[in-house]
């Protein structure tokens, strides 16, 4: 050990005083020094007293110290960043900590890593803040905490829920098998105002894990849908229209592997989240196509869209052409002809029962309304005569960016079978066109603005899978 020099502080434990005693004249008597001894910690701030008498029996004193001895390490506690706390990137995090010497009576400096100030939460994924101690006796302590810096994930976009976590799924229901499933999210950073974040290199993984139950967790590697497998048609882009990321599913390549799926998304943040799609065979599958229409400002009908599904669910769907479909106004409508019998039901595709009266019977109309109807779709049956309809029940409406989709249970449509009106309907086969219109204010409308297939073409028949 080094020699102690005395008001110093010191972690060496114990320190030695010795005391020596001389006389110029009659000489120091020997044994007569006292005081000598071991100081020890883990603390001490003392001075020692010695004594010591020479030959002649005069007697002399003197004093060592003080002696300050530490050997307790400092004690510090970081509040902020807590321990597994999250921060979206490039927002501030604010560091809060203490440093103390734990009784040790000394001073101690204190260093933080990153800052003592605030600083900004980049990059993306785990962080670590960390304190450095050291008191003035040279005890050092250390005391770090992790967090983690993440984007703002706003949830899955329509036609999914939003999300939920891998342990507690969202559901977003079923979904025909073999068609594509668009997966919609955004992505943004924690500046204000928010920056979005449009890096496609921001996923991860996707996966699809089978799922018997159709409910909660479920363990096991799953399917593997991005990075993309080798052969897929699946597609993942940032949609610089939508706004969006947008990750195309081609279910086509499950090899009709029907059932549910927990879809599980990864970003290299390190967050999951989670929902599960049951993905249910078609029975009867039939679309409609129409050529744009540049006559047509609200409601170009480009597809319809007509399933039944084995699992007791009809799922309907229509597009419009670009710059056409209104979210906030425009509206289609189902003309369902469920026997495939023009003698039943509502004749033809307008109000006055005269376009296509020859060709279609409209045993189940189903009117499907965007913003101004609460994006609901209302199912009616009929029930005799010329647009004579009664409600049977309604259906959320899922909003996408070119048109909309619905679904609703097949038993739904059910009727008292009579010369003029169906039974209730099977899954099929249906023949059906699909009109659009759009809202000019509280219930009253534009009229039909375009009808798919045209009037006068032969409507659309549904085929089995």
């Amino acid at each position: 050990n080094v020699p102690y020099l005395a008001g110093t502080w010191t972690n060496q434990s114990p320190v030695t005083v010795a005391f020596s005693c001389n006389d110029a004249l009659s000489g120091a008597k020997p044994g007569s020094t006292t005081g000598n001894t071991a100081i020890a910690g883990p603390t001490q701030n003392a001075n020692i007293q010695g004594n010591c008498m020479d030959n002649a029996g005069n007697t002399g004193n003197g004093s060592f110290g003080p002696v300050k001895i530490d050997q307790k390490t400092p004690v510090i506690v970081i509040t902020s960043p807590a321990p597994a706390q999250t921060f979206l990137l490039n927002s501030q995090i604010v560091p809060a900590f203490t440093c103390n010497d734990g009784g040790g009576g000394d001073l101690v400096n204190c260093a933080a890593n990153p800052s003592a100030a605030p600083y900004t939460a980049s990059p993306i994924g785990p962080g670590t803040f960390t304190v450095n101690a050291v008191d003035e006796s040279g005890n050092l302590a250390i005391a770090s905490t992790t967090y983690l810096v993440i984007y703002n994930f706003t949830g899955f976009q329509s036609p999914l829920v939003a999300a939920g976590t891998p342990a507690v799924p969202s559901n977003s229901g079923s979904f025909t098998l073999g068609s594509t499933v668009p997966i919609a999210w955004t992505l943004a950073d924690g500046s204000v105002p928010p920056v979005t974040i449009t890096d496609i290199t921001s996923l991860a993984s996707m996966v699809a894990i089978p799922n018997q139950a159709c409910t909660g967790t479920v363990p096991g590697p799953g399917i593997t849908l991005y990075p993309i497998p080798q052969g897929s048609n699946s597609t993942f882009t940032y949609d610089q229209t939508r706004a969006a990321f947008v990750f195309n599913w081609d279910t086509g390549g499950l090899n009709g592997a029907s059932g549910c799926y927990n879809l599980v998304v990864t970003f290299n943040d390190t967050t999951q989240y989670a929902t599960i799609v049951n993905l249910v065979r078609p029975l009867f599958i039939g679309q409609a196509v129409d050529p744009v229409d540049s006559a047509v400002t609200n409601g170009d009908l480009v597809s319809g869209t007509v399933t039944t599904l084995s699992d007791g669910t009809v799922k309907l769907s229509v597009r419009f052409a670009p710059g056409t479909f209104d979210s906030a106004t425009t509206e289609a409508e189902f003309l369902l002809d469920t026997d495939q019998n023009v003698a039943t039901g509502s004749a033809g595709s307008d109000a006055g029962c005269a376009g296509d009266a020859t060709t279609l019977g409209t045993d189940y109309l189903v009117v499907v309304q965007s913003a101004f109807g609460g994006n609901t779709a209302t199912i009616y049956k009929a029930t005799g005569g010329c647009n004579a309809f009664a409600q049977l029940g309604t259906a959320p409406v899922t909003i996408l960016s070119d048109g909309m989709n619905v679904s609703f249970a097949l038993s739904l449509l059910a009727n008292t079978a009579s010369s003029n009106t169906s039974g209730p309907a099977t899954s099929g086969p249906w023949n059906f066109k699909v009109t659009s219109d759009f809202s000019t204010g509280v219930n009253t409308f534009s009229g039909i603005q375009d009808v798919m297939p045209d009037v006068g073409l032969s409507p659309v028949a549904t085929v089995p899978q």
